[in-house]
């Protein structure tokens, strides 16, 4: 393929001032020389297979990456290419390379018609890029326009060959493009992999198409979009990965039936979320899924759930009203540390372990029945509950007991099963508070 030759006869000006000669480069000796050019505070090197080189007005040059197919574009060295690159510019090409226009500062609009697909690193730190035209089916991989200057709406390309190895989206595609305000992903199996708009800003808005099939969200994908507040998922999105809207600025979401998996700190540092709607396919409320989601104020588990993560719920504290669905079996470490504002929670019968400081400075809870099935209670799980002056233990058996900070120091009264005072005043770290058993009727 053919590049315009006025981009490279800059690069051939280049390597004769450097060499301080005018003579014409040799085609066996320009890859040496490309390599050896300092530009953007660093040297780009490259092996390179150089078909041809013509100096003059009608330069034109014929290269190719060694080892790649014949029509990639191969990396442009000269980094001062300014305005814009149009379609006739890349006439024939249907590959951007690898770096290929990585730190051009000056140059602020692409037409990438008949390109199908966009190297790692191809527009990295094009800082003053506003405007890209995509066409469908092209592949955009890693990094490729990480923290350039694309600003308003960007349309995401439908990429349809995609395997386990080939996404749509590479990882990082527009991280840091603090301009981009709209995203449009109208059609396709998009599958967009991690960080893809990690960091972007001032993003407030995404659009899915409704022919859009996309089935997960990838890790740390929308995380730090502080301006997004709110968005509706596809219905084929089965999985949220790791912190994939961790610190943004998401208000309200509803998580659609058939979402089934949901990573770690998905929703971590959520300040600004006040609603979310989970729907009854989750098996699990993740590790720090919510945590120091500081504005949240209600919450339903659904009884599809089977555990509740450590740090799930650690640090909201407005939250007032917790419901947990009866397939629950255990509450993880610090899993409502800090609800400061949580009046009361009813635990079900299926949750047979209450993890390390659970319910650790829950400072407003009053009142908590421990159901007959929970085995274990584990240190410090309702340690710091100051107004917690009377619990209920339904089990005739005592359930291991952590430590004595297990119980809050506030609990003067704990109301045990009839003729079991024996055995929990006896029983390991429950005689610390063999004062405070009443044994209620039978």
């Amino acid at each position: 393929m053919s590049v315009q030759g006025d981009r490279f006869k800059a690069i051939a000006d280049a390597i004769r001032a450097k060499k301080g000669t005018s003579d014409l480069i040799k085609a066996s000796d320009f890859a040496t020389e490309i390599a050896s050019i300092e530009a953007g505070g660093e040297t780009l090197g490259g092996e390179y297979n150089i078909e041809q080189i013509v100096d003059g007005d009608n330069c034109e040059l014929v290269i190719t990456t060694a080892g790649q197919p014949e029509n990639k574009l191969a990396q442009l060295v000269d980094r001062s290419i300014a305005g814009e690159i149009t379609a006739e510019d890349l006439a024939g090409a249907t590959v951007i390379g690898s770096y290929a226009f990585y730190g051009c500062q000056y140059l602020n609009s692409v037409d990438l018609s008949g390109i199908n697909y966009i190297n790692v690193n191809a527009f990295y730190n094009c800082t003053n890029l506003k405007n890209v035209e995509f066409e469908d089916n092209t592949y955009i991989d890693d990094r490729a326009f990480m923290n350039s200057g694309l600003s308003g709406t960007v349309t995401v390309p439908y990429y349809p060959y995609i395997t386990q190895t080939n996404k749509s989206l590479g990882d990082s595609v527009f991280e840091g493009c603090t301009k981009i305000t709209k995203l449009i992903i109208n059609s396709g199996s998009i599958s967009m992999n991690n960080r893809c708009f990690y960091g972007c800003t001032n993003l407030s808005e995404v659009e899915f198409g409704e022919s859009c099939t996309t089935s997960k969200i990838g890790a740390r994908h929308f995380m730090n979009c502080s301006s997004l507040k709110t968005i509706t998922l596809p219905l084929t999105v089965t999985g949220l990965y790791e912190s994939c809207f961790a610190n943004s600025g998401i208000e309200t979401i509803n998580l659609h039936e058939g979402l089934t998996s949901v990573s770690g700190n998905v929703f971590s540092g959520c300040s600004k979320l006040t609603n979310i709607s989970l729907p009854s396919t989750l098996t699990n409320i993740s590790n720090y899924m919510f945590y120091n989601c500081s504005s949240l104020q209600n919450i339903n588990i659904p009884d599809s759930v089977t555990s509740i993560g450590s740090y799930a719920f650690n640090g909201c504290s407005s939250l007032i009203s917790v419901t947990i669905g009866s397939g629950v079996t255990s509450l993880g470490t610090n899993a409502f540390y800090g609800c400061s504002n949580l009046p009361t929670i009813t635990i079900p019968e299926s949750v047979t372990k209450i993890g390390n400081s659970a319910f650790y400075i829950c400072s407003n809870l009053t009142n908590i029945i421990i159901p007959s099935g929970v085995t274990s209670i584990e240190a410090g799980a309702f340690y710091g509950c100051s107004k917690l002056t009377e619990m209920t233990i339904l089990a005739t058996t005592p359930p291991t007991l952590g430590n004595k900070n297990a119980i809050s120091t506030a609990t003067t009264t704990i109301y045990i099963p009839a003729g079991t005072l024996s055995a929990y005043q006896t029983a390991t770290n429950w005689s610390n508070f063999a004062s405070k058993f009443v044994e209620m009727e039978a």
